[in-house]
């Protein structure tokens, strides 16, 4: 997943708690992709919306801040919110349709700057974390909320929700030129000193400022933008624009400040990228003949496929019961703690756990030796990510060809940590399967596939990450 470093502007700025009371919690967070996409210059995309609140044309021209021609900007259209009757810009940038103004739906926990119903009008409402989200303070306000970290709707209006990390990092990389996006983004008119941005993409931030633990107001010539995902029991993440500052921030926050809110469109459910609504069986290719073999011990049943001389599960092991496997005990996951995701990709194990007898009856975890002749079979490793990856469900067109119909599906990764408690990330674009060979005391063998890669990278992993197991059948 494309992470983004965090300009030292905002590092001292929030280096400690300010008079402002911000905290902030902000990271070096490494990139994975140096790509970028250049700017959108169709206009001919007509967004339609699937939900209550319809998108419909407009004839005002009175908008707060010019947007650029530049960018596939929908000038003509807007978003109606049914809830209050709000009007919204929306701006179609790459494959993401945003809204182009800040939200101003007032709810619990949220405020106009100085309390001023004239501030909110122009530059929309501020929310805590709890309320961006559609929670109470008393359920997330100061410790982990659990949700998932996907197409939260929060306070945004149905068929819209709340960005998540991933897509934040999306629309910042798509915008390019990063890290120097800040005045890519930035509203033409609107900052102070001539501060102004060129607003290519028309997504025209404004400096809404922000409202502080204790009630204050502060911030006036910068934004902040929520996104749906927690850092730890008290921070959760955003993204900011900074007067003088021509990096994006990106860093974690006290959820009790309150920040600007720009919701995201949902997107149609589709077989080509990652979801958690697409049964298993789909992600099968189905030009390869599979067997099958039931699970004794809970009755599951999982595709088989015979390659080279070995027969491999061709889906996710998913073996929960931990009275008859004591091992399994606190050691196994379904992503974001939901059941059904189990049904999908399988569960997600500590290497202690999927070593100690995960596989069933007559099937084992393979060695480091079995993968490596796995991926020998499949032409090396160079090329190997690409054959053991299924056909649909890798996102930004990472999916492989699976002519040997393995299907690996990007199941992601679980990890705890002290103060940050069980997390779960990178399905949609990676996996990573045991081995049951060791390393040494905390690592262990393991074989991890990414979407922006054909390599299978069989290679040393900390033991405490929730992982797939793929089981093989044992030797006649």
């Amino acid at each position: 997943m494309k992470r983004f470093i965090v300009s030292f502007g905002l590092a001292i700025l929030f280096a400690a708690c300010s008079g402002d009371n911000v905290c902030s919690v902000d990271k070096p967070i490494a990139s994975d992709s140096s790509s970028s996409v250049a700017p959108v210059s169709s206009s001919n995309d007509v967004v339609k919306s699937s939900s209550s609140n319809d998108v419909v044309e407009s004839s005002s021209s009175n908008d707060v801040v010019e947007s650029s021609s530049s960018a596939d900007a929908l000038p003509d259209t807007v978003l109606v919110d049914e809830r209050d009757g709000q009007t919204y810009r929306i701006v179609k940038i790459g494959d993401q349709t945003w809204m182009a103004e800040n939200l101003n739906y007032e709810t619990e926990s949220s405020f106009c700057y100085n309390d001023s119903t004239e501030y909110c009008e122009t530059y929309g409402r501020l929310y805590t974390w709890a309320a961006a989200v559609g929670k109470s303070e008393k359920e997330c306000g100061s410790s982990l909320c659990g949700l998932p970290r996907r197409n939260v709707q929060g306070v945004c209006p149905d068929g819209w929700h709340l960005p998540s990390h991933e897509e934040m990092d999306d629309f910042v990389y798509t915008v390019g030129k990063f890290p120097l996006v800040t005045a890519i983004i930035k509203s033409r008119t609107g900052w102070d000193d001539g501060s102004n941005g060129t607003d290519d993409y028309g997504f025209s931030a404004l400096p809404a400022g922000f409202r502080n633990i204790v009630g204050g107001y502060a911030g006036k010539n910068s934004t902040y933008f929520w996104m749906a995902e927690e850092d730890r029991q008290e921070t959760a993440y955003k993204m900011g624009v900074i007067d003088g500052d021509p990096t994006a921030t990106w860093g974690s926050d006290n959820k009790k400040l309150a920040f600007s809110v720009r919701c995201i469109k949902d997107k149609e459910l589709t077989l080509k990228d990652w979801s958690w609504d697409v049964p298993k069986d789909v992600r099968l290719n189905p030009d390869v003949a599979y067997d099958s073999v039931k699970d004794s011990r809970d009755g599951n049943v999982y595709k088989t496929v015979k390659i080279g001389d070995k027969v491999w599960m061709a889906q996710n092991l998913n073996y929960a019961d931990s009275v008859k496997t004591p091992s399994l005990k606190g050691a196994s996951w379904c992503i974001d703690n939901d059941t059904a995701n189990c049904n999908v990709a399988g569960r997600l194990y500590y290497w202690e756990a999927a070593v100690q007898g995960a596989c069933l009856d007559g099937w084992h975890l393979p060695t480091k030796e079995e993968w490596s002749a796995l991926i020998d079979t499949l032409g090396g490793a160079v090329s190997a990510g690409k054959r053991l990856k299924s056909i649909t469900g890798w996102d930004k067109n990472g999916n492989g060809v699976d002519d040997f119909g393995f299907s690996a599906l990007p199941a992601g990764k679980a990890s705890s940590a002290p103060f940050y408690g069980l997390s779960f990330r990178d399905d949609g674009v990676g996996t990573l399967f045991w081995s049951s060979t060791e390393g040494d005391d905390v690592g262990a063998y393991g074989v991890s596939l990414w979407n922006y890669s054909d390599v299978a990278d069989l290679d040393y992993f900390f033991k405490d990450l929730g992982s797939s197991v793929r089981c093989v059948k044992d030797s006649e």
